[in-house]
């Protein structure tokens, strides 16, 4: 198990580095400022890959279906979609003053990226029903609480589905990993920048 993570890390460092070389020689021959952003973004993307233990992170069916959709989406009908504006931008001509293709290939650059960083997240995560500690609050559990005398509701997703606007707290979150597995009745404290809060919890569902 240990040299298959192995192996999948330095894979994933060459195809970084060789993309980098690919995107900086490009760069330099047409001369596109646009193109170190794509360098950037991932370098970024694959550090954050290398050095996350992936495989701590834990996802609700509906948030891997949610990824699995998008990697499908874009590794094809996306990637087809890019493919066409980069073979229409060199139908133009010169590819030296062609700020379509320039455009292109950066968006080629982060759909790449953000396929690699796909799949290696689909890999490593670990996937957990929703509700399954009866009692507890989990994974998907819709709760009520009260703070400062005021009553609020929270539902515990997945890291990628998370909307804190309408009431969806990442698994991950501060306030989300305070309630994980406690109970009805019970109080947890959640430090903010406006100092400590804290939360009774009314009822699970």
């Amino acid at each position: 198990m240990v040299c298959l993570l192995v192996i999948d890390y330095f894979l994933v460092i060459v195809t970084c580095i060789l993309v980098i070389i690919i995107l900086i020689i490009k760069c330099v021959k047409y001369q596109f400022p646009l193109a170190l952003i794509p360098i950037i973004l991932y370098i970024t993307n694959y550090v954050k890959l290398i050095f996350i233990n992936m495989s701590d992170q834990i996802i609700s069916e509906e948030g891997y279906d949610k990824l699995r959709d998008e990697l499908e989406n874009i590794s094809t009908l996306k990637r087809k979609e890019i493919a066409g504006r980069i073979q229409l931008a060199k139908d133009m001509g010169d590819l030296s003053e062609n700020a379509e293709y320039s455009e292109a290939k950066d968006a080629q650059a982060f759909n790449e990226g953000r396929i690699l960083e796909l799949k290696q997240i689909l890999k490593n995560v670990t996937i957990v029903k929703n509700g399954q500690n009866s009692g507890k609050v989990a994974m998907g559990s819709r709760v009520k609480v009260k703070v400062n005398d005021e009553k609020r509701e929270y539902i515990i997703v997945s890291f990628n589905e998370a909307d804190p606007v309408n009431g969806k707290i990442s698994n991950e979150s501060p306030l989300g990993q305070a309630f994980l597995d406690k109970k009805s009745g019970e109080t947890v404290s959640v430090e903010t920048p406006k100092g400590t809060t804290e939360y009774k919890i009314i009822s699970i569902s």
